[in-house]
């Protein structure tokens, strides 16, 4: 008899269940065995039976889905596991006053996991403005957090980045990662007056990107004028699961080491002299250098400035004997190049810009604005038990002398072992004996080969670009490529106009060509490519100083730096190329210094679709001016159909409202206003100037409206651009991308009380953005059923429920939110002016002639601006018991809208002329900054040039 399968039952006496077989099972069932214990077997049998049969398959599945993981992976170990999604917020704690950072975060841990899967990191900043002295001497900075340098950001390579900036400064600003490639995110690049508008003040945008396809040392710094020497920069490091590999030379620790030029003066203030007429590209000198934010400075040097210096001292880095240290340098600084070294110690650079390179020993280093240098120091040298780390100015490049700066700042770098506790005093080691270098350039990197071994592919073309200053219109120095001088349009960048354009590629028949159909060459310089292009460019300094170019988006080979004779013409480029072996691994950067009177061939393959920047990196050179661009794969740009301003805010919580939308015409031109609304009323501009509120009590609502409805061609000039800016601004912005994408946009317009008047704002049913103009430039989206908290000069909160819509206003209770059309909005907006016209006199007549008007009572008249308000407040003269006394007629300025601090009165009647000229530059300082972005074409609109220029006679 053939043995059948064991069953998988109780064996009672403990034997094995092999002795069980089916003939055995019979023997054993008694014959009255009920028919319920009978079923009650077999079931449990079947349910045994399938359990085994689903543990099988489960053990099946996992190990196939492991081996696939495993094959896909190769770099994973026999443990390693798919990797699990993971988000990690970082918010540090902010002081309560201003402060140095401190250093030890920019210590890494050799305890980072370079093998955790991919990250989403989310940093929250908020930018105010403060008074600190990073050597001793007070000034006014830019922080972030409340702090000084800003903080580190680590990630891994494949991470994501999420940074919140909540903009509290006074400024505009904007923040630009320096170095990331940005693939796919053009618009996160930072680039006020490129790719993005600037963050208004009181204001929030988020950045959002992945990190992919690089890895090394980078850094972060405001990119709208010079604001990053104000404050705004900080570190960036993203590691690579290859990273010890990749560096060859084994190291202990590792850290970041900042470089910066400072100036105890604002950016602006230095601005303005460097760009005034007849100063020929003399660049302001700085005060101090800094290392990790901070130095000290004898206070007695600096008689008539804030200065404390008792809580400063010399920068130090403790490091362990016997052993090496990775230390990232980055030269964070705006004009100044600097040379490291460190006594008596030999190293090793390993790193240019994020690239590897096999370790190359040197005892100095330059290193120009934008630059990043990886060296391995070993701690050898253990004669001392401290030595003196060097950054040097190379002073030979600056114009100008400045009697007050060191040009050498040091650090103390100190022994430290589990022996020893932290030692005191100054190092004796002793400088380097050899010169020291007086030429501004790059350090020779023509011995420097990257590790990973990348060989250029062939350029298409040669590329030549004239780098110098010139003395154009009203004896201005202008920094210049080829012919053209950049002049950034902050209120409508360039990717936003170019998506805007419609225009096709121009590119086509050549790999790349200059776009003159959205760009005007003299003002912007813009090469266009279609498809991934390879070009050399050719890069000639005509001008004595060096020039650290940066290419925004990409690295590039540097092929050739030289300094005497000429470049290799195109011809002649390839031959000479191929005879000195320059296409062998050349290295990767993207910051390359061409001294003065000298040149660079770099090769770029242009494979990242979007509009970058290349400039020089020294800030004063390219606020003057030197800077250009690249529009890479404009036909991969032209797929991007959602309209900008959609795309950002899919993502954001608050942006500032791309200009791509607008005209300069949706600012308000009051005097237009005025006298439109003049005429309509039958009045005169001077019964406007004595009676304001007079002059329009015949003009009411229902008038107002049938003019709109009619379409009278007075209410067609004001509408073409010229109105109030709340109405003008979403009425238009809602005309405009309901014409360009018809079918994606659906406004609605919105009326709600809002103090003595009312406000208006739009709102698109099918996308639920909101365009709002109610303290400041913005928009925001609202769907159906959310609450929503915007938060800029006022606290907003809005609500749509049922297809009621509230807004509420800070404390205020919530109001009901009318649907209105488009000439009832236009019209309410026209009455709202005529109600306040005393206003409209204000915004045109702020010269010396309105204090002489006698306006009967008292009256204050704010003019409400994005910096601050402006008052003024008026009464009549009057002649008490036979003698005139004058009328109050005082101006008094409040910066900070947000601030419960009592105005400055910074005029009156009764004031001396010394109190005058302190007032007209008070006034001159907050006027300067009026308008954010807008100055220039709101001053224009508003006629506020006029009032600077009479105010000064007061």
């Amino acid at each position: 008899m053939n043995k059948s399968t064991s069953k998988w039952i109780k064996n009672d006496d403990g034997e094995s269940l092999n002795s069980w077989n089916e003939e055995s099972e019979k023997t054993t069932l008694t014959r009255n065995e009920t028919l319920l214990t009978k079923w009650m077997r077999l079931i449990v049998a079947f349910l045994s039976v399938s359990s085994i049969f689903l543990l099988a398959v489960f053990i099946f599945y996992q190990q196939t889905s492991f081996t696939k993981h495993r094959e896909s992976h190769a770099e994973h170990t026999e443990h390693a596991r798919p990797p699990i999604p993971s988000s990690i917020k970082y918010n540090e704690d902010v002081p309560s006053i201003p402060q140095l950072r401190n250093t030890n975060e920019y210590i890494l841990s050799q305890k980072w996991d370079l093998n955790k899967s991919p990250t989403t990191r989310e940093y929250s900043w908020t930018i105010n403005e403060a008074l600190l002295n990073p050597d001793g001497v007070y000034r006014p900075m830019l922080l972030i957090n409340n702090q000084f340098p800003g903080p580190l950001v680590e990630c891994n390579e494949g991470d994501t980045i999420i940074v919140h900036v909540k903009n509290n400064a006074s400024n505009a600003t904007a923040i630009h990662f320096h170095g990331m490639f940005q693939n796919g995110t053009n618009a996160m690049d930072g680039t006020v007056g490129i790719t993005q508008c600037p963050i208004a003040p009181n204001s929030t945008f988020t950045y959002k990107f992945d990190v992919k396809g690089q890895h090394g040392t980078y850094w972060y710094h405001a990119h709208h004028s010079a604001q990053a020497s104000d404050g705004l920069l900080g570190p960036m490091v993203v590691h690579s699961k290859q990273e010890h590999e990749l560096q060859i030379i084994n190291y202990a620790t590792d850290r970041i080491v900042m470089v910066q030029d400072h100036y105890h003066n604002l950016t602006s203030e230095l601005l303005m002299d460097y760009l005034a007429p007849d100063q020929e590209n003399n660049e302001p000198v700085p005060d101090n250098g800094l290392i990790n934010g901070r130095s000290v400075r004898d206070c007695s040097d600096f008689q008539g400035w804030n200065c404390n210096s008792t809580d400063r001292g010399i920068p130090h880095i403790d490091l362990d004997a016997g052993q090496r240290h990775r230390l990232r340098v980055i030269n964070v600084g705006a004009f100044a190049e600097f040379q490291i070294q460190f006594d008596e110690h030999p190293f090793y650079v390993t790193e240019v810009d994020g690239t590897d390179v096999h370790p190359e020993p040197v005892h100095r280093l330059n290193i120009l604005p934008a630059q990043r240098y990886s060296v391995v120091l070993e701690t050898n040298v253990t004669t001392s038990s401290s030595f003196w780390m060097r950054a040097r100015m190379v002073t030979h490049c600056f114009k100008n002398e400045n009697e007050k700066l060191e040009a050498e700042t040091k650090a103390i770098v100190r022994y430290q072992s589990p022996a020893k506790s932290k030692l005191e005093g100054s190092p004796t080691s002793k400088d380097w004996p050899d010169a020291i270098e007086v030429i501004c350039r790059d350090l020779n990197t023509s011995a420097l080969r990257p590790v990973e071994t990348i060989s250029p592919p062939p350029a298409e073309e040669v590329i030549t670009l004239r780098a110098n200053f010139e003395i154009g219109d009203w004896r201005l120095a202008r920094g210049f490529f080829n012919e053209s001088t950049w002049h950034p349009n902050v209120s409508n960048p360039s990717l936003h106009r170019f998506l805007d354009s419609g225009v096709q590629s121009t590119s086509k028949k050549r790999p790349i060509t200059i776009n003159e159909r959205v760009f005007d060459k003299n003002r912007e310089l813009v090469l266009e490519t279609s498809g991934i292009r390879t070009i050399d460019l050719s890069i000639n300094n005509f001008d004595d100083g060096a020039h650290p170019f940066h290419l925004h988006g990409h690295k590039f080979f540097v092929l050739l730096q030289g300094r005497d004779g000429y470049p290799p013409t195109p011809a002649e480029l390839p031959e000479y190329l191929k005879k000195h072996h320059l296409l062998e691994n050349p290295l990767r950067r993207d910051t390359v210094t061409v001294e003065g009177y000298a040149w660079a061939i770099i090769r770029v393959v242009l494979d990242n679709p979007g509009l970058w920047a290349f400039h020089c990196h020294n800030t004063w050179h390219a606020e003057s001016g030197m800077v250009m661009q690249m529009l890479v794969q404009p036909e991969v740009m032209k797929e991007w159909k959602e309209s900008h301003l959609h795309r950002l805010l899919q993502d954001h919580h608050f942006t500032c409202l791309p200009e791509l939308l607008l005209s300069r015409s949706f600012l308000a031109s009051m005097p237009t206003i005025r006298k439109l609304l003049a005429m309509i009323a039958g009045k005169s501009v001077e019964d406007l100037v004595q009676d304001p509120k007079g002059a329009f009590e015949a003009l009411t609502y229902q008038v107002l409206l049938e003019v709109c409805k009619s379409g009278h061609p007075l209410f067609e000039t004001i509408w073409n651009g010229k109105a109030g800016r709340c109405t003008s601004l979403s009425c238009k912005v809602a005309y405009r991308l309901a014409r360009k994408y018809p079918n994606d946009y659906q406004f609605e317009h919105f009326t709600v009380p809002h103090g003595d008047s009312s406000h208006r704002f739009s709102r698109c049913a099918k996308t639920g953005i909101v365009i709002d103009l109610l303290s400041d430039i913005g928009a925001f989206v609202l769907k159906k059923g959310e609450t929503k908290v915007i938060t800029t000069m006022n606290t907003l909160t809005w609500s749509l429920n049922d297809g009621r819509l509230f807004v509420t206003q800070n404390e205020q209770p919530p109001r009901l939110c009318k649907k209105v059309s488009l000439e009832k909005a236009q019209a309410r907006c026209l009455q709202d002016i005529c109600q306040s016209a005393q206003l409209v006199v204000l915004f045109h007549d702020l010269n010396p002639s309105l204090f002489n008007q006698l306006i009967s009572g008292n009256e204050y008249k704010p003019a409400r601006f994005s910096q601050g308000v402006l008052k003024w407040k008026l009464s009549p003269d009057t002649v008490q018991d036979g003698v005139k006394v004058l009328g109050k007629k005082e101006l008094d300025l409040r910066p900070d809208v947000m601030s419960n601090n009592k105005s400055t009165i910074v005029w009156d009647r009764s004031h001396t002329k010394d109190d005058a000229n302190e007032a007209a530059e008070e006034v001159s300082r907050f006027l300067d900054a009026y308008g954010g972005p807008y100055q220039k074409e709101q001053w224009k609109a508003d006629g506020v040039r006029h009032f600077f220029r009479k105010f000064g006679i007061l």
